[in-house]
């Protein structure tokens, strides 16, 4: 089972012990603790492989996995008639949190009485410390019904034991607490225990990305770069991400594809931009061109303008002394009348002076005007 287990989902499972009692080759109650151990190690039939198996069996693997064609055949034949069992406990705990418990267990007894019927019971209460309570599913052997039985059809095949029904007994622990006191299973098919362990990367249909079986070793170290990559996927359980991959590499396609297209586009403009240059700076020179003789009309209009209004402020301002003094004459004086007639006189060609010169103003900006329309057009 893998240590780490963040690349397949947020929680992992480590192994924190297994308790073999009665499984083939362990007679006795044995426990082996997981915590610092790195190899199990002794000479050939010492049970080094019998502990694999073991885990595979807590997991309802069949067939090849715990070597063996039926089920009455893992319980050690050393046994008392009356105390044929196999019974494996499995004890894990949270990769991110150690405190939280997880126990599978499952046993096989060989009975010395038959029975017309398998028994099932499945309670639904929880206990106060957070585990599945109590109960247990009892299967016959010959009964097909179970989800979590190895070989059904154990019985085709006759052993010592083969007059006896074979019981099937699988049950699975959750404790809350890192001192619990209490260990009550409940049973359950081995359908619910593959989607539970499904949340923790453990996928029963794929066993070979948690363990490894002896006979596939040299077959795993002899294989091409290709089958040993898909291996190595299945373990990290990056295989789920291939369609995502595949779907991401279209899509780097496409997007490369429609880049080389804009960049055709963005060449073929650059190379028209190329070829319009000289005619935009003809048209950059004449805007300038334009612009500078609209400033300069401009300056010209306006000083022609300021003269033209200081002349009529003048000639407003003489009309406006003379026709006070003419007032102020015909008042003192009445009997100045030639020098009225005089002064009118005066004062007509300042008139005739004055309407000349609001027509050249006129005249000006008549002129005024033309320049306008001229470079307004």
């Amino acid at each position: 089972m893998l240590e780490d287990d963040e690349l397949i989902t947020k929680e992992g499972l480590k192994i924190e012990s297994i308790i073999i009692s009665g499984f083939k080759c362990f007679r006795k109650k044995v426990t082996v603790d997981f915590d610092t151990f790195t190899a199990i190690s002794g000479p050939n039939g010492s049970g080094k492989s019998t502990i694999l198996e073991a885990i595979c069996f807590v997991f309802g693997f069949k067939g090849s996995g715990i070597r063996v064609d039926s089920l009455d055949r893992i319980v050690n034949d050393q046994l008392p008639p009356h105390k044929r069992k196999a019974i494996v406990i499995l004890n894990c705990h949270y990769v991110s949190n150690p405190k939280i418990k997880l126990s599978f267990k499952r046993q096989v007894r060989i009975n010395l009485k038959k029975r017309r019927s398998p028994i099932n019971n499945f309670p639904n209460n929880k206990d106060n410390n957070g585990g599945i309570i109590s109960g247990s599913k009892t299967n016959s052997s010959s009964n097909s019904d179970s989800d979590y039985s190895p070989n059904p059809n154990s019985n085709s095949k006759k052993s010592n034991d083969s007059n006896f029904p074979t019981e099937e007994i699988v049950t699975v622990q959750v404790i809350i607490s890192r001192q619990a006191k209490t260990k009550k299973f409940k049973a359950i098919k081995k359908s619910e225990l593959t989607n539970y362990l499904l949340k923790f990367g453990i996928d029963l249909k794929h066993s070979d990305r948690f363990v490894i079986f002896q006979n596939r070793n040299l077959g795993i170290v002899e294989s091409g770069p290709q089958t040993l990559l898909e291996f190595l996927e299945e373990i990290v359980g990056t295989v789920s991400l291939r369609n995502e991959i595949d779907e991401k590499n279209k899509e780097c396609e496409i997007l490369e594809e429609e880049n080389g297209k804009i960049n055709q586009k963005i060449f073929e403009i650059s190379r028209h931009r190329d070829t319009l240059q000289p005619e935009v700076k003809k048209f950059q020179d004449y805007e300038e061109t334009k612009r500078n003789l609209q400033e300069q009309t401009f300056d010209y209009v306006k000083q022609k303008r300021i003269y033209f209004y200081q002349t009529k402020k003048e000639l407003d301002e003489v009309i406006q002394k003379k026709s006070s003094q003419l007032k102020q004459e015909k008042t003192q004086n009445k009997d100045l009348n030639e020098q009225m007639k005089e002064l009118k006189q005066e004062m007509e060609k300042i008139e005739t002076k004055r309407q000349k010169c609001d027509q050249k103003v006129d005249q000006l900006k008549t002129f005024f005007r033309s320049i306008q329309r001229e470079i307004e057009f």
